[in-house]
């Protein structure tokens, strides 16, 4: 049986490995803080802390089928730490900034992650794929959530501004406010299960 001063002891050095993979990881990044904007759209990049906040939302278990589309994943700092904190998640991350990209597979090379592919690629093309989460930060309207939402997730967690514009089956609601480096503009995050 385990005693709560082990407990405790588990959980801080839970919280020191999965800091220390979100400051590795956003420490490859320093000197693409800011990615030029293509096609007319901006990737949001989101702060370390931020990353913490989605884990939570996101609440993956140890289940080895366990799977995740990150639609709007930028150059990919987020899904990257995730796919090191959760080696039994497949990711699948997507995005149509084609310089954001570039810079998210040089990082991926650069990890060597086995658990993760990386995209450029428009959301409203994956026709197939059953996913247990989805996790979107696109802004894009009322037909990118009819459309993943057919891709049967367990868990869709998007910006506030786009669950607006839907009637959802989800019963569980989780929020975050998250804030995007370099403006630390502050966005909110909605989880349904």
């Amino acid at each position: 049986m385990i005693r709560i001063a082990e407990f405790k002891e588990m959980n801080v050095v839970m919280n020191d490995v999965m800091n220390d993979v979100i400051t590795y990881v956003y420490s490859l990044y320093k000197a693409h803080e800011s990615l030029v904007q293509t096609n007319g759209f901006f990737s949001l990049n989101l702060t370390k802390a931020s990353v913490i906040k989605i884990m939570d939302l996101l609440d993956f278990g140890h289940d080895q089928k366990e799977s995740c589309l990150w639609i709007g994943c930028g150059d990919a700092r987020e899904v990257l730490c995730m796919a090191m904190l959760y080696p039994n998640v497949h990711f699948t991350a997507v995005d149509i900034n084609e310089s954001a990209i570039h810079v998210a597979q040089a990082k991926f090379e650069l990890i060597g992650l086995k658990n993760i592919n990386i995209e450029y690629k428009d959301a409203l093309l994956i026709s197939e794929g059953k996913y247990t989460h989805i996790y979107s930060t696109a802004l894009a309207g009322v037909e990118l959530y009819d459309h993943i939402v057919q891709l049967c997730p367990k868990t869709l967690c998007m910006l506030s501004s786009m669950w607006k514009h839907s009637n959802s089956s989800y019963s569980v609601e989780k929020k975050a406010q998250v804030s995007l480096s370099g403006s630390r503009e502050r966005k909110t995050l909605i989880c349904r299960s």
